[in-house]
């Protein structure tokens, strides 16, 4: 329109971010941020992959899908962001820093344990319960299981800290 400033859409009124752009743009950042750390491990080759390969390949996934839910949001209308849930957010973030900071010293089940109870807690929905703990369990033991035994990754399933708990 005549007189209306570049860049101005919905005849006037401010753009709100969508909830598409705005995931779209943190996927792509984390998979950028994730592939440049990943570029300091030796890579492989797929018959004999390294310890950078299953990041770099998660990382340029992860921003390709964020590429998409950007191009997304041209064709088809996205919720605008309201509000951020802080209370997920935080939640979340903590439960990654326990795993990070409790998987050595209490060994891999412990730390899945606690990751997932905290990280299910910042839902509306969850109620701790004996069917949400055996949920998160069974989801741990199924961890260690393809994690340590199947993948062999060398993470501990007794950590330091239990270690004079055990027979």
């Amino acid at each position: 329109m005549p007189g209306e400033a570049p860049g101005n859409i919905n005849g006037g009124e401010p753009v709100k971010p969508n909830q598409d752009m705005t995931l779209g743009l943190i996927f792509i950042a984390t998979g950028l941020f994730a592939l440049y750390i990943a570029t300091d491990y030796p890579m492989g080759t797929l018959a004999r992959m390294g310890p950078g390969y299953l990041p770099s390949v998660v990382s340029i996934l992860l921003a390709g899908i964020g590429a998409v839910l950007v191009i997304r949001t041209w064709f088809m209308a996205s919720p605008a962001v309201e509000r951020w849930p802080m209370k997920a957010i935080i939640l979340i973030t903590v439960a990654i820093v326990l795993f990070g900071a409790t998987v050595k010293g209490l060994g891999m089940p412990a730390a899945v344990l606690i990751l997932v109870l905290v990280a299910a807690s910042s839902s509306i929905r969850f109620k701790l319960s004996a069917r949400s703990v055996a949920g998160a369990v069974v989801f741990s033991v199924a961890c260690t299981v393809v994690f340590v035994t199947l993948l062999r990754m060398p993470m501990p399933i007794v950590g330091s800290w239990l270690q004079p708990f055990t027979f």
